[in-house]
């Protein structure tokens, strides 16, 4: 069920004119929308939030006094001088007192003499039921929020039937089993999955035509500027996507040509709810062509010779500049690419590692070199393996912002998944994909 939107339009694009039209249209308080003159207790606006997100979303408007029909009637607002921050204010009160928190997204409208409205919209919930710091649980009836009585199973079990679907939901997304080719029976590979967030929000429109397919295409084969969380640096690359297939409701770009068609290659598929699954193979380093790299060699010697023979052909050793600048670009080009559809909400992302038993990422780098000579070589033991899966759900959350924000220290986790904790030696390895870079430009 959509939530009612008084507006009809963005609340980023509400404005003062759009608040007063609520007089105008007779708009009163209710199912999906509740006024109050000034701010309440932290208590009572947390029941307001949470009432909302257990039902089916609304609007929270502080700052307008109602008639005796509940209709706005008066837009004085509130004293910004005693409530200077109201946008932490009530981010605050939400994370405080209740739980878990409920997405939402707030704006003020400054009036004049110093006064303002807050208006806040709350998404229906999919983590339901958000439970208040008093231990209740509170649903919209009418235009005030009421606490269902503990006695109330049926009700409180529809909210935790609601919230294991969601999980369902997102699980059954990041299921993408991959049958490989006997010749590429030993190939490992990432898989990324990342999720728009509040679901069915984004639409693409026109996203299956031919216009719209050239136009994702030319975004993600152009260059892209690569930032960092901690702002180490910045480097730049593109990865060119030459062939595309469709389904009913994604577009698949990949990098392939005739000879490996059927393989396993590097994948985007793009979905029309802006949802999107990578895949990024693992590219190898072969022990017998790479000759001139110091620290390869020590590589070698670290682990040694078996009946005369070098041990490290019985592992296969994985390109990690190659991972980390594939990893980067990427979730740079997914940001690029919800950035022209306008998104600014949240997104569920995930990540899997599949066929990496007895991998070793390396890094040609003195970094490395220094990790194996303190700690041994890494070599991954483990497959397949999920990140996260240590919270209690199995996946992240994150703002827009913090999608590329994030994606070192994302990294880092795959990176440890493998055996390699580079979290010590980030910056060492970021600044590495310059040279990296620049070889391969050469």
């Amino acid at each position: 069920m959509n939530s009612f939107n008084p507006f009809e339009k963005d609340i980023q694009c509400v404005e003062l004119s759009d608040i007063e039209s609520l007089r105008t249209k007779q708009v009163s308080e209710g199912f999906f929308i509740e006024y109050k003159s000034d701010f309440q207790s932290n208590q009572k606006i947390s029941h307001s939030i949470a009432s909302f997100a257990n039902t089916h979303g609304g609007w929270y408007i502080v700052g307008i006094q109602t008639d005796a029909n509940n209709v706005p009637k008066e837009f004085a607002g509130f004293d910004l001088e005693r409530f200077p921050n109201p946008k932490e204010k009530i981010r605050d009160i939400i994370a405080s007192h209740v739980n878990p928190t409920p997405l939402f997204f707030s704006k003020v409208l400054e009036i004049n003499n110093h006064k303002a409205i807050l208006v806040v919209f709350i998404p229906e919930g999919w983590e339901t039921p958000y439970i208040t710091k008093d231990g209740k649980v509170y649903r919209r009836a009418g235009e005030a929020s009421e606490p269902i009585p503990e006695n109330d199973r049926y009700t409180i079990d529809k909210l935790y039937d609601k919230s294991k679907r969601f999980e369902e939901t997102v699980e059954r997304f990041c299921r993408n089993p991959i049958v490989t080719s006997k010749a590429q029976s030993h190939q490992g590979w990432l898989e990324i999955y990342l999720i728009t967030y509040p679901m069915q929000k984004l639409f693409i429109d026109d996203m299956l035509m031919s216009e719209k397919i050239d136009s994702l295409k030319l975004c993600l084969n152009a260059v892209t500027e690569i930032k960092t969380f901690n702002q180490i640096g910045q480097a730049s690359g593109n990865i060119p996507f030459n062939n595309v297939a469709t389904s009913h409701d994604s577009i698949v770009f990949r990098q392939t040509g005739p000879q490996n068609l059927g393989d396993l290659t590097l994948a985007f598929e793009l979905f029309i709810n802006g949802n999107a699954k990578i895949i990024i193979p693992f590219q190898y380093i072969n022990p017998s062509q790479n000759k001139d790299s110091e620290n390869f060699r020590f590589l070698k010697e670290k682990l040694g010779e078996d009946e005369g023979l070098s041990t490290i052909y019985k592992f296969s050793i994985i390109d990690g500049f190659n991972l980390v600048l594939t990893f980067l670009i990427l979730l740079n080009k997914y940001r690029e690419l919800l950035e022209a559809e306008r998104w600014a909400d949240k997104l569920i992302v995930k990540y899997r590692i599949e066929n990496c038993w007895r991998h070793i990422l390396f890094f040609d780098s003195n970094a490395f070199v220094d990790h194996v000579d303190k700690y041994g070589v890494p070599v991954s033991q483990k497959e397949p393996i999920e990140i996260p899966s240590y919270s209690y759900r199995a996946w992240f959350m994150y703002s827009f912002e913090e999608l590329v924000e994030r994606a070192l220290a994302d990294f880092a986790l795959v990176a440890a998944s493998l055996g390699l904790p580079i979290t010590s030696f980030s910056e060492a390895i970021f600044k590495g994909l310059e040279t990296y870079v620049d070889k391969l430009r050469h």
